[in-house]
Order: structure tokens, then C-alpha cells, then sequence
């Protein structure tokens, strides 16, 4: 009886969903724990009605709880009855949880995997506590709910019919077309194509599953932030297209938009996995943004190759083991290979380089036939570089994409976006809250720290980054050698042995024998000025370091392969030839080497030598109070002693104080001082010497009307680089300078700091500039300050009216331009800027209310153009001052009624407005001298003495 109870309680709230449709309305207002009886009295006022219909639809839910009762009873489901009914909750939850956009659903002609994928957008009650074969049975009953929510639409009539006359007296013919429907979707027998639809539901149910989240390996976070929601945290990266006459550079997404298949490479933590993840999941989701709509019908298929190492690579009927290997025994015969050979598959094979070297052959035949066999599908493939040979490239239509590093722009983002979707895995707000304190504080300290920002420019560094930034409870090592430290821990070890990538099992090096190994290379190459080496050579190295590492020696033919696959420090750049993934690991190995062999004369002697600068830098991270006064110490000597060399060393001498953990006083107050004479930067490489000094620099980098406008240049990027607060209390002097190419200097570098701190202490302070086009496409943050502009331009930016009015109420604006800007509305708050002479408003869709411009009298050319909810605008005729008026591209504008008695009017522009059909309002302006029209039948309107105004 309980079992009934509950399917009749979930029956209910199924119903409730069907009426919500037939009404058309999402009722928003209404709870989601609102009774249906509750939702019918707020559509139906009549009480008899009322009392019909509720009789109706309870009757309904009898049905809908007969049927259901059917399922429960199916031998497929033999699980204990209390696991039952935390299923059928589960669903009731499911449903009761989902803000439905009813019209999303409607307009997709009510399809039954439609409604699903919608209400688990947002409802999905959490089930990990039901068994496998409960699962299933949750699975079974939400999609027999949602059917029967759609068959409820289908079979009722419309609510305006339904209370019409005579229908609410045919309650007993509606029920019984509903038990014929209900035991069709029971008994009847399904179709191969219903059947496989169905289990396209829940395949990608379990796609959506698997890769909702993902696991933070690497570091030691707490539980709670090891799961990150991928949706969310996901942001776009930017890629380089190869194979043509120019490399493109753009967004990944609009490159995969316009190729139907893609061999993406990139370097170690680049991001292709998660890449791969994201397009899986909104494939299965059906959520693909714009530029990649065409694939939201497509069903995802990932096979990440390293799982086929030591395992034949898979057959068509396994490609859907990485969902779940559990659905084989129930998949319809022949599934996969039917929905291939529709062409609405994306295949996406992860990790190329994750093949061993001998099965890479087979693997490049196996996707061969795969593409020969389903080639109307999309495949994307991933690898490193280093594994990816002429074959690879060579395979028919394959663009070659490769990953780059993030700009500061995507970093704050990706941080940004990682810190929501942590905040999604906590419950408690204080325990939100004190995540966005982390957030602020790790942006901050990436803003002040270049190395940091540098580090930040992987994915997978800059999400170690913000998970180390709360295991340390935000503070992060500040010595940049411990972070490298943790970095190269990660790299070396930990990261292949979470994700349990399978190695040879005869071959074990610890961490600690890998550096050893690696700082040997990385020495030699940097003795023998090499960015590269073979593959013989590294292994003679290797050889040689394995002398001192006795444990080694039997295996030392393993090695050099061993590092290659899975260090994640070196790879096979090219085919025969090894490098280290980034050159600041490799010196900092190198460093580590000399240093530990006590050899501070020999970085001393090669300091000036371009490969060996960063060395002394990465060296002094590494050094003890002896080592460090000596090094610096000589840097100085040599420096006075070699005058041709001498700012190169003092340079370095600076930017080793700042990196060493500890110093003398007395030489430290030494090196002060010879700061002082190296400034202001005389070039690139003294911007990048002077930034790593840190903020103690940036005192001495002040503005000095002495200053070369090119000596400004170098100083400003110097600044922009040390970062902080004390690098914006520099800038501010400069803007007592008088050359312009300072203040475009200025602006440039304003996204690398705090946005609202910047506009408030230097944008607002600028001198001589008249016109600013807003640079930032996330924010109007600091805009408020700057009373110093007349002009200000706005592109593609989400305008909230109030916030944007509270923004702007401090401005001397005489010139306003917006365009592409979500969520601006209206002119009620731009109308309160009483100096307006110019307003453009271009392609903004949310745009429809102009009732505002008669107040704004100071007007002389007035532009809302391509608004396409624009209908009107108001009667301007008391906007005396103004002349021109460009209406270009209102498809729905349909009258020029508002103009009509203008005297002063003397130009307009209607250009792409198909609904004016005369132009009779415009002869009784006055003024007029000029009509832009592509429309020239519109001259038939116009007095003949007029025809000639026509353009």
C-alpha cells in the first residue's frame, strides 16, 4: 500500500507539471510545493469549474499511479520496497525541484526526452544511495513520468477549451482516452527506434552523470572541493589553428565550429581532457552555446586511451563503456552503430601520447577505420605534441589545433569560475563567504606577482593554484621556489598516480631519483646551450647521473622512455628530440644543481649570458645566508669591475635579493642603492629584470619629467608587471606627464589591476583625455570615477540600468555610446545626465523603451539603430536642439509619427526599417535637408518639391 501511496504522490506532482503546461504558463510564483488544487484555483475563478477540474486531473493521477504501479512490478526491479520508495521520492523531488521553462519545452513539440533533459537541469535529486538496480528503477520512473507529464498535455484539452461549454461534462471521455494512451505506453509494443531513443536518454543521463564534476588530483584539498562542477568552472581557451598560410589564433570553440573533426595538441595541463569532458557534456546536455549549436543534437562518445594501454581498443559496441560499462547488458543490439551511421555522433579519443610507443600504430589504424567506416560523424582527438607524427596529421580532415597558454583575462576568469563552482559544493554561507575571500585574495596576489601570473597561464597550474590557496588557507608559498617545489612534486609524481595511469611495473623510480635525474639534464643543457636534445643524448645523460644512483643501474635502458611518458617535466618535442615542457623548469633544475654542488663563482662567470640570467635568479631561490651574500656579493664586483656589463649584473644582483630567503642587512641596504642608479628601465629586458625585484621597486620607478616618453613606456610596463597597490601608487604620477602615448600606456595596462582602484587613482586623474572607450567586456566597475571624460563608448557588456545610473550620476558626459549590451532596457537613468549631446544606442535587443528622450533637451544627434524590439519613440519635437536622427535597422519600428513639427530636424536615417511605410510625418519638419532611405518607394509619400532630400 505504500508503495501505491507514493506512486500516486508523485502521480500528483507529474499532473501538477502537465496542467503548468497546458496552461503555458511556469507559474513562477507559485511554490514548488504548491498542491495541484491550489495551482488549478489560481488559473480557474468559476467554483464549479474549479471543483470539475480538480476532479479531473485527481482522476488522472489514479491512472497515472495504475500505470506506474505496472513498472514497480517489472521483474527487472527486484529491490527491497523501502528502496523503492526513496526512489519514487527521489523522482517526486526531481520534478517538484525543477524551475521548468515551460515555453522551452512546448516549443520543442513536447518531446519526452525534451522535458527530461530540462527538468534535470535543475531539479535532479541526488540518488547515491540507491543501488545500481535502484538507480534504474529511478531512471525507469522518471522517464515514464515525464511521458505521461507529456501524454497529459497531449490528451487534455486547452484550458480556455476545457472550460468551454459542454467539455467539463465529457470528464469521463478525456479519462478514458487517458487510460488508452497510459496503456499503450505500458503494454504496447515498442519500436527498434523507440527503444533506442530511450536508451539515448539514459546514456546521456549518464553522461551528464560522469562529467558533471570532476576531481581535483594533485593536491591535498579538503573533501568537500575535490569534486568541482565542470559547467561552471569551464572557461574558453584560446588556440592556434595550424596548416594554412597565416596561423589563426581565436577561441577553441570557434575553430572546433568550423571544422567537423580536430586533432587538438597541447603541453601537459593545457587543458585538452577537460576540453574533451566539456564538449562531451554539453553534447549530452544538449547545451552547446551558439558558435557550436550544430553538435547539440550529436550523442558524445569519449575514449580515453590510456585506459587501452594494456587492453584491445575498443569495439563500436564498447565506445560506451566510459559512461558506464553497466549499460552493455541492457543497450539495444546494435545501438551505437545505428546512431553512427546517422552522423550525429561526436567521438572524441583522449591522450594519443598516452598510448605506448608500439600500440600507437594500431591505434592510428583503429581510428582510421572508425573514421572511414562513420565519416558523416565528428571526431576530436587529443595528444601532446610529442606524439603526434605525419600520420597523425596526415588523417582526412583533421585541422591541427594547438592549445595556448591563458591570457590575464582568461586567468581571472578561470579563477572566477573555479571559486563558483566550489561555493556550489558548500552548504553553510559564512563557509561561502569565506571562499570569496580566497578568491579576492588569490586574484590579488596573482596581480602582484608576475611569476605567479605566469604559473597561472596552465589550467591545471592555476587550478592547483586556487585549490593550494585554501588547503594553505590563502597563503600561498611567497617564496617562488617552494611553489615550484610543490609544482614539480605534482609533476613528477603525484599527478599520474592519482589519475592511476598504469606504468611498468618493473620500473619504479621515486620522486626525489627523478629530480636527481632531471637537474642533470637540465645542467648539461644548459653547459652546452641547448633548448633541445636527442633522445641518445638524454639517455647518456641520464646514464651518467645514474652512476651515483646505484638502485638504477638495472634498469637504466627504461629510463629515459620512463620520464618521457610520465614525469610530465620533459617530452619528445619532436620526433627524436626531447625538451623540458617550460624553460623556467628547466632552470630551475639547473639552479638547483649548481647549487647544491656549491658552484656560485661558475653562475657568477655566465651571469651575463641570455640562458643563464634566469639561472642566478632560480639559484638565489634555492641558496643559504653563505651562498646568497656570496652571490650577490660578486654579481656586484663583476659588475663594477666590467663596466660593459655592469647594468646587466646590478640588475641581477637586485632581482637576487628580492628572491633570496635570506641576506645580509647590510648588503641588502647595498643593493638598494644600486637599484637607484639602474632607472628608469632603458629596455624589455630591464622591465623584466627590474618586475622581479618585487614592489620594493616600484618606489623608484615614479614618473620624472626628465623621463623619454620611451623611458615613461619601460616604466609603466615595469609597474604593470611588479603589480600590487604600491606599482598603482607609481602610476599616479604619471599622470603629470604630458605625452600622449603615456596615457594610452596607462589604459593598456589597466586590466592587469584591481579595475574599480585603477579608474579611481589613475583613469580618473589623466589629463587631455576627452573620449574613452570602456576596455572591459565583464564590468563596469570604476566607472563612476571618471568625471574626467566626456565620451564614453560601451561594447558587449551586461548593463544593469539601476547600477549603471548610480555609475554614471557623477559623470560630465556630453557623449554616450552603447553597443551589443544585454539587459539595457530603457533611458530612464542615462535621461539624468543633464549635459547629453550625443546618444547611440546600436544593437542592443533588450532595448525597447525610449520614453525618456524628451528629457533630454540638450540633444544634437540622437542614433538607436538595429534595436529590435524598438516599436516607438516618443513625441521629440521639444528636443529643439536637435538635428540628426538615425534610425537605422528597427525591423518592428513602423511609424514616424514622433517627428512630426520638428522644426529643427535636419537629417534622418531609416535605413532597414521595412515597417515605415510613409513618410508623410517627416514634411512637416522644417529643418529638413537630408532623408536616408534604401527604400525609394518611399518618395511617392513625399511632396515632389521633397523628393530630391531622398538618399
Amino acid at each position: 500500500m505504500a508503495i501505491y501511496e507514493g506512486l500516486l504522490s508523485l502521480s500528483t506532482v507529474v499532473c501538477k507539471t502537465g496542467f503548468k503546461m497546458i496552461v503555458g504558463d511556469n507559474l513562477f510564483a507559485q511554490e514548488a510545493t504548491s498542491e495541484l488544487v491550489d495551482l488549478i484555483r489560481s488559473k480557474v475563478t468559476d467554483t464549479r469549474k474549479q471543483r470539475q477540474t480538480v476532479r479531473l486531473f485527481e482522476s488522472i493521477a489514479e491512472e497515472a499511479a495504475e500505470n506506474l504501479t505496472k513498472l514497480e512490478k517489472h521483474g527487472e526491479f527486484k529491490i527491497e520496497d523501502n528502496e523503492k520508495l526513496s526512489a519514487i521520492l527521489a523522482v517526486q523531488h526531481t520534478f517538484e525541484n525543477a524551475k521548468l521553462d515551460i515555453k522551452n519545452v512546448i516549443q520543442n513539440n513536447l518531446d519526452p526526452v525534451k522535458l527530461e533533459l530540462e527538468i534535470l537541469k535543475h531539479g535532479k535529486c541526488d540518488y547515491d544511495d540507491l543501488s545500481n538496480i535502484g538507480q534504474n528503477y529511478f531512471d525507469a520512473l522518471f522517464r515514464d513520468s515525464c511521458a505521461i507529464a507529456v501524454e497529459v498535455v497531449k490528451t487534455v484539452p486547452s484550458l480556455n477549451v476545457l472550460l468551454h461549454g459542454e467539455t467539463l461534462k465529457r470528464i469521463d471521455d478525456i479519462l478514458n482516452a487517458i487510460e488508452v494512451v497510459f496503456e499503450q505506453l505500458t503494454n504496447s509494443s515498442v519500436s527498434i527506434a523507440e527503444k533506442d531513443k530511450e536508451f539515448e536518454t539514459r546514456y546521456l543521463r549518464a553522461m551528464v552523470s560522469k562529467l558533471g564534476s570532476y576531481s581535483l588530483f594533485g593536491l591535498d584539498v579538503e573533501s568537500s572541493l575535490k569534486k568541482i562542477d565542470l559547467d561552471v568552472s569551464y572557461i574558453s581557451l584560446s588556440a592556434e589553428l595550424h596548416g594554412r598560410t597565416e596561423i589563426e589564433h581565436c577561441e577553441i570553440e570557434t575553430i572546433l565550429s568550423e571544422h567537423s573533426s580536430a586533432l587538438i595538441s597541447g603541453s601537459p595541463g593545457s587543458g585538452k581532457t577537460t576540453l574533451v569532458h566539456w564538449i562531451a557534456l554539453m553534447a549530452a546536455k544538449r547545451t552547446f552555446p551558439s558558435r557550436l549549436s550544430r553538435w547539440n543534437n550529436f550523442v558524445p562518445f569519449v575514449v580515453p586511451l590510456r585506459s587501452y594501454s594494456e587492453l584491445p581498443l575498443p569495439n563500436v559496441s564498447e565506445l560506451i563503456h566510459f559512461a558506464s560499462k553497466i549499460y552493455s547488458d541492457v543497450m539495444p543490439d546494435g545501438w551505437v552503430s545505428r546512431l553512427l551511421e546517422t552522423g550525429k555522433a561526436i567521438i572524441l579519443v583522449d591522450g594519443l601520447d598516452e598510448v605506448p610507443t608500439n600500440k600507437r600504430e594500431e591505434a592510428l589504424l583503429w581510428l582510421s577505420e572508425l573514421m572511414f567506416e562513420f565519416s558523416s560523424c565528428s571526431f576530436v582527438l587529443t595528444s601532446r605534441p610529442n606524439a603526434i607524427t605525419t600520420d597523425w596529421l596526415e588523417i582526412a580532415d583533421f585541422a591541427h589545433v594547438e592549445l595556448q597558454p591563458m591570457t590575464p583575462q582568461n586567468i581571472a576568469m578561470f579563477i572566477e569560475h573555479w571559486h563558483e563552482a566550489a561555493s556550489q559544493t558548500i552548504k553553510l554561507q559564512n563557509q561561502k563567504q569565506e571562499l570569496d575571500v580566497f578568491k579576492r585574495r588569490l586574484k590579488a596576489q596573482i596581480n602582484e606577482n608576475s611569476r605567479l601570473r605566469n604559473m597561472a597561464s596552465s589550467p591545471l597550474l592555476c587550478a592547483m593554484l586556487c585549490a593550494l590557496n585554501i588547503d594553505r588557507n590563502a597563503i600561498l608559498p611567497q617564496e617562488r621556489g617552494e611553489l615550484y617545489k610543490i609544482v614539480m612534486e605534482v609533476l613528477l609524481e603525484r599527478r599520474d598516480s592519482e589519475r592511476k595511469i598504469c606504468a611498468d611495473l618493473n620500473l619504479s623510480i621515486t620522486r626525489a631519483q627523478k629530480e636527481i635525474l632531471l637537474q642533470n639534464l637540465a645542467y648539461w643543457m644548459l653547459l652546452n646551450n641547448k633548448q633541445t636534445v636527442t633522445i641518445t643524448e638524454a639517455e647518456e645523460c641520464f646514464q651518467r647521473a645514474i652512476r651515483m644512483i646505484p638502485s638504477l643501474k638495472a634498469i637504466e635502458d627504461k629510463v629515459t622512455r620512463h620520464l618521457l611518458d610520465r614525469s610530465s617535466v620533459i617530452r619528445e618535442s619532436s620526433v627524436g628530440h626531447v625538451d623540458f615542457i617550460h624553460k623556467t623548469f628547466s632552470e630551475y633544475l639547473a639552479a638547483k644543481y649548481i647549487v647544491d654542488d656549491n658552484s656560485i663563482h661558475l653562475l657568477v662567470e655566465n651571469a651575463h649570458i641570455d640562458a643563464w640570467k634566469e639561472v642566478v635568479v632560480m639559484a638565489s631561490m634555492h641558496t643559504n645566508l653563505k651562498q646568497s651574500n656570496k652571490l650577490i656579493e660578486l654579481l656586484i664586483e663583476r659588475g663594477f669591475e666590467d663596466e660593459e656589463k655592469k647594468y646587466t649584473l646590478h640588475l641581477l644582483s637586485v632581482v637576487a635579493k628580492e628572491s633570496s630567503l635570506q641576506l645580509d642587512e647590510d648588503l641588502a641596504k647595498k643593493v638598494n642603492h644600486i637599484l637607484a642608479s639602474l632607472l628608469p628601465p632603458r629596455d624589455s629586458e630591464a622591465v623584466t629584470s627590474i618586475a622581479s625585484a618585487g614592489e620594493f621597486a616600484a618606489p623608484f620607478l615614479r614618473y620624472d619629467q626628465k623621463m623619454s616618453a620611451e623611458e615613461q613606456s619601460f616604466s609603466i610596463r615595469t609597474l604593470t608587471l611588479i603589480g600590487g597597490t604600491s606599482a598603482v601608487e607609481a602610476l599616479t604620477s604619471y599622470c603629470n606627464s604630458h605625452h600622449s602615448r603615456t596615457n594610452s600606456d596607462l589604459i593598456k595596462c589597466w586590466e592587469y589591476f584591481d579595475q574599480a582602484y585603477f579608474a579611481e587613482k589613475i583613469i580618473s586623474n589623466l589629463n587631455d583625455i576627452k573620449d574613452l572607450k570602456w576596455p572591459f567586456d565583464y564590468s563596469l566597475d570604476g566607472i563612476q570615477h571618471l568625471n574626467n571624460i566626456e565620451g564614453l563608448s560601451l561594447y558587449k557588456i551586461d548593463v544593469d540600468n539601476y547600477s549603471f545610473y548610480q555609475k554614471l550620476e557623477r559623470l560630465r558626459l556630453s557623449r554616450i555610446k552603447i553597443v551589443d549590451c544585454t539587459n539595457f532596457n530603457s533611458l530612464k537613468y542615462i535621461s539624468s545626465c543633464p549635459n547629453l549631446v550625443e546618444l547611440c544606442v546600436d544593437c542592443c535587443d533588450d532595448f525597447y523603451d525610449a520614453e525618456d528622450l524628451t528629457k533630454m533637451k540638450k540633444l544634437s544627434t540622437l542614433s538607436i539603430n538595429r534595436c529590435r524590439n524598438l516599436l516607438s519613440l516618443p513625441d521629440i519635437k521639444e528636443l529643439n536642439l536637435l538635428e540628426e536622427l538615425n534610425l537605422e535597422g528597427n525591423i518592428e519600428l513602423t511609424n514616424l509619427d514622433f517627428v512630426k513639427n520638428h522644426n529643427f530636424l535636419k537629417f534622418i536615417n531609416i535605413d532597414g526599417c521595412p515597417g515605415i511605410l510613409t513618410l508623410d510625418p517627416v514634411i512637416s519638419c522644417e529643418s529638413i535637408t537630408s532623408i536616408q532611405t534604401e527604400d525609394q518607394t518611399l518618395r511617392e509619400t513625399l511632396p515632389e518639391e521633397m523628393h530630391e532630400l531622398l538618399w
